[in-house]
């Protein structure tokens, strides 16, 4: 008797100790399907956004964004004050970054997630850089465009009668007059058509005479313009 006692006592431990484990191992695998399961976040990857002004020639970078690297360096001095994003954070986008995004949405037109990919950046800070840097240049814009003092009313009085577009006082346009190549700085006056070229810009008012033209400077020299000439869109 007391060796059949003892027998089932072993035997009730064992399918203690049998369902203990099972339960185990179903708290295990439920653990393990949980963390399968579950969404993990994305760990973040920092490309490599090694700066253009650095690894492209001047060739290229007149190509790529039609300004060279001194005029690009100068609108980076220019708007840096505006785009200079103070953070915590460990990879912000440099002055650079943000102006170059802003350059090639400028010279191509093409779709900001591109321009982003072409900088390793993602579309909406291709997006916040190209609103930053257009912001950064309006406000600047007074210092380097002047419009006319004299007549201005009836200037816009004038385009209004002609199209109902109010507050307007001229009609910039430009164009590229081939040249032949230059003995210096040949790869400045090549425009984004392939082509060597002298960079024209026309003002004229609402009875399409001219009153304004510049035909001195090549393409990649446009950001000067109105830097160094400062003309006033006069009658």
């Amino acid at each position: 008797m007391d060796i059949f006692i003892g027998t089932q006592c072993i035997l009730c431990e064992t399918d203690e100790r049998n369902n203990f484990n099972k339960r185990t191992m179903a708290l295990l695998q439920h653990i393990m399907n949980h963390q399968h399961n579950r969404r993990l976040p994305r760990p973040r990857v920092f490309r490599d956004t090694t700066c253009p002004l650095e690894t492209l020639t001047d060739t290229e970078l007149v190509a790529r964004y039609r300004l060279p690297r001194h005029a690009i360096m100068e609108l980076c001095d220019i708007v840096q004050q505006d785009i200079h994003r103070v953070t915590h954070r460990s990879h912000p986008l440099t002055v650079a970054t943000q102006v170059l995004t802003a350059l090639r949405f400028y010279a191509t037109g093409c779709m900001q997630k591109d321009v982003g990919d072409l900088h390793g950046i993602s579309q909406p800070s291709a997006s916040r850089s190209i609103t930053g840097v257009s912001a950064a240049i309006a406000c600047v814009a007074r210092n380097y465009i002047s419009l006319p003092q004299s007549n201005i009313t009836k200037i816009m009085q004038d385009f209004g009668e002609v199209a109902n577009i109010p507050n307007v006082v001229g009609c910039v346009d430009g164009t590229q007059i081939p040249i032949s190549a230059p003995h210096h700085n040949e790869h400045l006056y090549i425009c984004r058509k392939g082509f060597h070229a002298i960079n024209v810009q026309v003002v004229c008012d609402s009875q399409l005479r001219l009153t304004n033209i510049v035909a001195k400077w090549q393409e990649a020299h446009m950001i000067h313009l109105c830097g160094r000439t400062r003309h006033s869109i006069t009658g």
